[in-house]
């Protein structure tokens, strides 16, 4: 197959996640609702006897830490409880000792997150109350029925230490503007077949009410309230999917990605140029996929894809192919792949002005396509 370079506009593929702040007590010791079950350590809530600026409270948890390394006090709550959309968690603690702080959530019987407070290398000073903070994004959604909290870990002398004002929040919700997930399946997609976009894994920080603007990327537009949605699609091609989730407040986040509709029965989906060149010594981009899958699309000896690139009045040359994955920061600012787009492209520098055949190469075990 060959395919001739035209101009087509960039697409930009953009995530927004911004946010309203969001905060909630689970753990404060002032009301029985805000009161858990403790254990260990002869814990006991007691009122505050070092009473100042960092920690004003009335009643705080006290618990004994033996002769010794990693005593835990327990708080169990009655009912199984949930991290919701919080990122970040912070507490205050004051120990007779110098000591690292660990915590770990359980459900049940498994553990759901676990981790040093602050970080290992973090001891708060002894004799006075420290507030600590930690990031529990990888939780979010979890639920939850026990904390437990090491503090003087890496001490082994006794301790008497107080815990106080257990608390999740969500710092990167200051502009309240919703956050935006969503899949696609399948993600091997044919003409006329059915394609569930789901985006039930959106929310909106506050809980408001959210309307879902799809643009599907053939034409057709949909606005709803309902967060699961289904399409066909006519003809085959590369489609650029937009999702723009806007709150009764107003606010609007807005995510883009892009799919490849086959023909039946077709290997490749063609070729698609991302950006247009109007000069010579420009990048060009072009996107592609097949149908195959591979186990390792970067390992040459199980597949192997190269641009032939044939410029005006000049001999050809071939370009390596590379298999790509989007990815994108999450709310902790780690790199995660996003599993609805993944493709093959070429980048090559046109070194004069005219017209540029593309020819793709596949290699693999079933044999050679051109």
């Amino acid at each position: 197959m060959i395919y001739c370079y035209k101009k087509v506009l960039l697409t930009f593929i953009f995530m927004v996640n911004c946010c309203i702040f969001y905060a909630q007590i689970f753990a404060d010791f002032e009301t029985p609702e805000t009161t858990p079950l403790v254990k260990n350590g002869n814990a006991q809530v007691v009122d505050n006897p070092f009473q100042d600026d960092i920690n004003p409270s009335s009643k705080v948890l006290r618990y004994e830490k033996a002769d010794g390394n990693w005593h835990y006090v327990a708080m169990i709550f009655p009912d199984t409880m949930n991290f919701g959309n919080s990122t970040k968690m912070t507490f205050k603690v004051h120990s007779s000792t110098q000591g690292r702080v660990y915590y770990k959530f359980w459900n049940g019987s498994s553990v759901v997150i676990e981790s040093w407070a602050h970080n290992y290398s973090n001891m708060p000073q002894p004799n006075q109350w420290v507030e600590l903070e930690m990031d529990v994004s990888a939780a979010m959604g979890m639920p939850y029925t026990r904390l437990e909290i090491a503090a003087g870990v890496d001490n082994n002398s006794p301790a008497i230490i107080y815990l106080d004002d257990f608390k999740f929040s969500s710092p990167l919700a200051e502009e309240g503007y919703p956050v935006i997930e969503y899949t696609i399946d399948p993600i091997l997609v044919y003409t006329e077949s059915i394609v569930t976009f789901d985006a039930s894994g959106s929310f909106d920080w506050n809980g408001l009410e959210l309307t879902y603007n799809w643009d599907l990327g053939d034409g057709n537009t949909l606005s709803t309230s309902e967060n699961i949605i289904t399409h066909q699609y006519a003809s085959p091609g590369f489609y650029k999917i937009t999702l723009v989730l806007t709150n009764t407040e107003g606010k609007s986040a807005s995510e883009s990605t892009n799919l490849f509709v086959f023909n039946y029965g077709k290997l490749f989906s063609g070729l698609t140029f991302t950006n247009s060149v109007s000069e010579a010594h420009a990048k060009v981009e072009g996107v592609f996929q097949f149908t195959k899958t591979y186990s390792n699309p970067y390992d040459p000896s199980i597949v192997k894809v190269d641009a032939e690139i044939i410029p005006p009045g000049g001999e050809s040359y071939f370009m390596p192919a590379f298999y790509y994955i989007k990815s994108a920061p999450d709310e902790a600012g780690r790199w995660v792949n996003d599993p609805n787009f993944q493709c093959w492209k070429v980048r090559f520098t046109p070194q004069k002005e005219g017209t540029y055949q593309v020819i793709i190469h596949l290699e693999d075990e079933d044999g050679q396509f051109t």
